[in-house]
């Protein structure tokens, strides 16, 4: 199991964190997509994103191909 502790200096962070939601249709469904609307928000919880992957994210074992041989 990994955890990701974050330091509470990163106020912008911490914030976009707690605010970010989902976007919702008309009737209030939540959808697959991030609520951008507001431009103060994402920014920095996307930048978390793309490190949390880059360091951590799942890879394929080595010798196996993922490209179809025919």
């Amino acid at each position: 199991m990994r955890r990701l502790f974050i330091d509470p200096r990163c106020r912008r962070l911490i914030r976009d964190l707690e605010r970010v939601v989902w976007k919702a249709d008309g009737h209030g469904n939540v959808g697959a997509q991030l609520d951008k609307s507001d431009p103060e928000l994402t920014h920095v919880s996307d930048a978390l994103g793309y490190f949390v992957e880059r360091e951590f994210g799942l890879r394929a074992p080595v010798g196996l191909r993922s490209e179809f041989i025919g």
